[in-house]
């Protein structure tokens, strides 16, 4: 009897909006502010072919996109420790010519790949901090999911965590 009390509860404080909307339901196309927003900078980093090089400068040959205006500076931080890390152990610490060294994939799409078009759902809404998971369809099984927080100059991605098992946080 208690059990049916709470869930009762919740659905009335949700009701109320005294607990973060979540939406229920499947992916889909981009829909809401910050759904649309990480869409925009999803297709950002599949279009930038060295998506690495301007996240991390020690990788060498970045400058030409600018994250800092769609990656928190502690989720670009978070980036660069995951590669220094991946650099240190699978290559002694520095970069070795001809030898795979750090990051193989992209920290920000979960992927090596990319698609047209990705679906999404939000899994919780705090109103300037949302929670959004991404999928590549037709499977629409989770690829990543993403934080994302609003600032004076829109939304930006502030933590990712890839199915694999990568999180950048």
């Amino acid at each position: 009897m208690k059990r049916g009390r709470t869930i009762v509860a919740i659905v009335a404080l949700s009701a109320c909006g005294s607990l973060p909307a979540v939406s229920a339901g499947s992916f889909h196309a981009p829909a809401t502010g910050p759904e649309m927003a990480l869409d925009k900078i999803l297709h950002l980093a599949d279009a930038d072919d060295n998506q690495l090089g301007n996240l991390i400068p020690a990788r060498g040959g970045g400058g030409h996109v600018d994250y800092t205006k769609s990656l928190t500076p502690a989720l670009i931080a978070a980036i660069a420790k995951a590669e220094k890390d991946l650099v240190r152990e699978d290559c002694g610490g520095k970069y070795r010519k001809g030898e795979l060294c750090g990051l193989d994939y992209s920290p920000i799409t979960c992927a090596q790949d990319s698609l047209p078009a990705y679906t999404y759902h939000t899994i919780l809404d705090l109103g300037d901090k949302v929670v959004i998971e991404y999928a590549w369809p037709p499977n629409n099984e989770t690829t990543a999911t993403y934080t994302v927080i609003k600032g004076a100059n829109g939304w930006r991605i502030d933590g990712v965590s890839c199915a694999g098992g990568a999180k950048f946080h």
